[in-house]
């Protein structure tokens, strides 16, 4: 659905679907993605280059480790303070989480000075890049993401790190690859 480009009938045959609520969900979820890949591009063309140019390796394997992204963040429960007869207690809260799917790319806005963690089974490689720096990092590692340095492209390698090994050449030999971008709102 694209509004104006549409024709009529489309719009009939859009509200007659039974699923026309998912639909209708999907196609905004696409737009949305596709704004935040616009605003991407426009705003860090370099980074952008370097999406593209990992898309094509991208590939997923059945046996790869689930990874997920999250961040948590200690909150005072007063509910809980007040039952547990302390002045003050600490839980803590995720607020971010979301699952890396191998074989895909994945932009994601975050607000505010955020630090990320990793859940994975294994550890694995990411290669990092944002401004004028990349590197490498592993899932035991965190990352402080800072609004005012950018966008960040994590991309995630399921396979050998080798340092003496350029970036093309651990990628085309990984077995699954996904990257996320963490795009500042």
């Amino acid at each position: 659905m694209q509004g104006h480009e549409s024709a009529p009938d489309t719009w009939e045959l859009l509200i007659r679907d039974r699923n026309r609520e998912k639909n209708w969900d999907d196609a905004v979820k696409r737009r949305e993605q596709l704004n935040r890949f616009c605003s991407f591009v426009a705003k860090w063309p370099n980074l952008a280059r370097a999406y593209k140019h990992i898309h094509s390796s991208i590939r997923k394997s059945i046996d790869s480790p689930r990874v997920k992204l999250f961040e948590i963040t200690p909150t005072i429960d007063p509910l809980q303070a007040a039952l547990s007869n302390t002045e003050s207690s600490t839980a803590d809260s995720c607020t971010l989480s979301l699952d890396i799917h191998w074989g895909a790319q994945q932009i994601i806005e975050l607000a505010g000075v955020r630090t990320i963690n990793f859940s994975v089974e294994t550890c694995i490689f990411i290669y990092y890049s944002y401004g004028d720096h990349t590197g490498v990092m592993t899932t035991d590692d965190s990352w402080d993401f800072q609004p005012s340095e950018g966008a960040v492209l994590l991309t995630f390698i399921d396979g050998n790190y080798n340092e003496h090994e350029d970036f093309d050449s651990t990628i085309q030999n990984a077995k699954s690859i996904s990257t996320i971008v963490l795009l500042p709102k």
